[in-house]
């Protein structure tokens, strides 16, 4: 059969294409998990909907399509955990993609006790001695520096990082148990 008319040609084309033309609702749609979405509320059955880097929705989610679709039923599914006491300082460095936390859930890293930045030369060569070859290079001084340094790393999760008294300490007064004098407690405020 040949078709000589263009709307029956463009009605043969969509009733042919158009199941494979249609674009998904969402990128990642999570399928009859129990969600724990904390705030403290009870956990409740629920479809999650994600689109590019958000969540979209979150209910009964019925028809909706997406490219990636996960059963998640008997799972419980929760927003990322939070590690507020990491030691991640050097391993994201390493590897960013911090597999072992991800893995685990945790999307938010806040470094933390004996941070990396800010660092001078002399606290640079003190970490060198305490961690010993691990193939980083401490070439950076401020932390601006240092967040720039992780993140090029490709780092997985979102992470923050205190500036610790430790290596503010350090920095000025060495890894010597000593009180600081006036002057040095000066700079150790001003860092």
């Amino acid at each position: 059969m040949i078709l000589k008319s263009p709307r029956l040609l463009c009605l043969a084309i969509l009733v042919v294409v158009g199941p494979w033309a249609v674009a998904a609702d969402y990128d990642v749609l999570i399928r009859g998990g129990t969600v724990y979405d904390g705030t403290g509320a009870p956990p409740y059955p629920a479809d999650v909907a994600i689109s590019g880097d958000r969540v979209a929705a979150v209910g009964a989610l019925g028809d909706a399509s997406a490219d990636v679709t996960i059963d998640a039923r008997g799972m419980a599914v929760s927003p990322g955990f939070f590690n507020l006491l990491s030691h991640a300082h050097r391993s994201l460095l390493k590897d960013g993609r911090a597999l072992s936390d991800i893995k685990q859930g945790v999307t938010f890293e806040v470094l933390s006790e004996v941070s990396l930045s800010p660092i001078t030369a002399a606290t640079a060569e003190h970490f060198r001695q305490s961690y010993g070859d691990d193939g980083i290079d401490y070439d950076w001084r401020s932390l601006g520096e240092y967040l720039a340094r992780v993140e090029a790393s490709g780092v997985s999760p979102n992470f923050a990082t205190f500036v610790s008294a430790a290596t503010v300490r350090i920095n000025t007064l060495g890894a010597g148990d000593v009180d600081p004098d006036a002057e040095q407690l000066d700079a150790m405020k001003a860092q």
